[in-house]
């Protein structure tokens, strides 16, 4: 059946139908707005399957279709150090940087059928994928469902859907056009990083005046690549936050793709809080908080405040669940704080004197080793450590051998932020059986910790 619906290029219409089932978004304060739900469409599993097919066939343009700046659907990449890039332009620069958010709305229902053809034909596709993949986007199809109910059956407007694996890589083909557009005038002090549709610019300069500069020259190149792969602007969600290591600062009025950017005090990215002076203060705060809400949804979906179910069942949850959402992206920010790893402990604490019927004065460690777990400090030490070797093991060794150890090698110093931090965890593995020793400015030798 694939070998036949490949050598024609026709998708089955089976194949094209979907049912949406409706899903609340997480953390939204107001669920009677429909702008708090998504749809994700369930599609035939033989369908889904034959994408997959095609998927790993495109994926021989996928890098240079997608962009070195896409961090989403990407075997051996993840979001958190698409955050990471950003973190290090900014800790590079000179201190003040101005972080840009863009949250491209709608963006797998405005697929066009002959702007994807466009591109695939630009990327050298084959011909016969080519024509699956139009067959594909033409004529889908959906009904809504809400519990027992469902609708009539609607004819989509773009042709692809959420919960599709093919969808996502045609849309991110059509956002790495757009990427492709603005990486055309190599603009200094300015990084870019994408996690499918959620596009971050970090814009850094020595004043406010340059840095505006800066990014007139990148919305320039910008809105021409939305423009000719006819991404909707209006649709978008901007926001913006000056970053200064001096304090925060709300810094001037800025203008950006037609409208007023909106400042925030903090703002999210991919998962991880950015405050005004690059702190870790926010992401903890909001953390904590999120870990709460894990943490109540869990006693409400076992019932009975969580009584009567076995403290074995109960601590499984909470490592999966509710302290895995509490501590995502800690590793961001971890440098040894004692007043972060204070915080953080507490609150592990609270909660798992809760579940062990623990009185106050247990020792935290007697409590932690009666359910096979660490203090903070030293899970957040594994995490900086396997980072780095994770960056070593998917080919970055290049970058950690030649570049930054020359640079500090050069500099003769600890070198600081968010790549200093890794770089530790990294050599704490050997590289090629290469034993790598730097020193402080002091003279002295550095044991290699994190």
């Amino acid at each position: 059946m694939a070998e036949k619906s490949l050598g024609l290029g026709y998708v089955p219409k089976r194949f094209r139908d979907g049912i949406g089932v409706v899903m609340r978004k997480p953390n939204k304060e107001d669920y009677s707005l429909p702008s708090n739900y998504r749809v994700i469409n369930l599609l035939d599993v033989w369908g889904k399957s034959l994408e997959r097919m095609v998927v790993e066939r495109l994926n021989v343009w996928g890098k240079e279709g997608i962009g070195d700046e896409q961090w989403g659907g990407r075997k051996g990449r993840s979001s958190l150090e698409a955050v990471a890039e950003l973190m290090m332009d900014w800790e590079n620069g000179s201190g003040l940087g101005l972080l840009l958010c863009m949250d491209v709305k709608g963006g797998y229902e405005n697929v066009g059928v002959g702007k994807m053809e466009e591109r695939l034909e630009g990327l050298g596709v084959d011909e016969y994928l080519k024509r699956w993949i139009t067959s594909f986007l033409r004529e889908r199809r959906t009904k809504v469902k809400i519990g027992s109910r469902e609708g009539e059956w609607t004819w989509l407007r773009g042709g692809t859907v959420q919960g599709s694996a093919l969808s996502l890589m045609l849309f991110m083909f059509i956002l790495g056009g757009v990427l492709e557009e603005v990486r055309r005038e190599e603009i200094e002090g300015v990084g870019m990083v994408a996690v499918v549709d959620n596009v971050d610019f970090m814009v850094v300069g020595r004043s406010e005046r340059e840095i505006e500069e800066r990014v007139r020259r990148m919305e320039v190149r910008l809105r021409r690549g939305l423009e000719k792969w006819e991404v909707d602007v209006q649709g978008m969600k901007l926001e913006g936050l000056w970053v200064d290591k001096e304090g925060s600062r709300k810094g001037k009025e800025i203008r950006w793709l037609g409208e007023e950017i909106k400042w925030e005090e903090e703002v999210r990215v991919l998962g991880v809080w950015w405050q005004g002076d690059g702190g870790w203060e926010s992401h903890v705060k909001n953390r904590l908080r999120c870990g709460n809400i894990r943490w109540e949804m869990m006693k409400k979906l076992i019932g009975r405040g969580g009584r009567g179910v076995g403290v074995e069942v109960l601590m499984e949850i909470f490592k999966m669940v509710v302290k895995k959402s509490m501590m995502y992206g800690m590793e961001v920010y971890w440098d040894g704080q004692k007043e972060m790893k204070e915080r953080l402990q507490i609150w592990v604490n609270k909660r798992l004197r809760g579940i062990l019927g623990a009185v106050r004065t247990t020792p935290i460690d007697a409590m932690l080793g009666e359910v096979g777990m660490r203090r903070v400090e030293y899970e957040l030490d594994e995490a900086v450590e396997k980072w780095g070797r994770r960056l070593v093991r998917k080919g970055e060794e290049e970058r950690f051998r030649g570049e930054w150890k020359k640079e500090m090698e050069e500099v003769g110093s600890w070198k600081l932020g968010w790549r200093g931090r890794v770089i530790r965890g990294a050599l704490r593995y050997r590289l090629e059986g290469e034993k790598w020793d730097f020193e402080t400015e002091r003279g002295g030798k550095m044991t290699w910790r994190a």
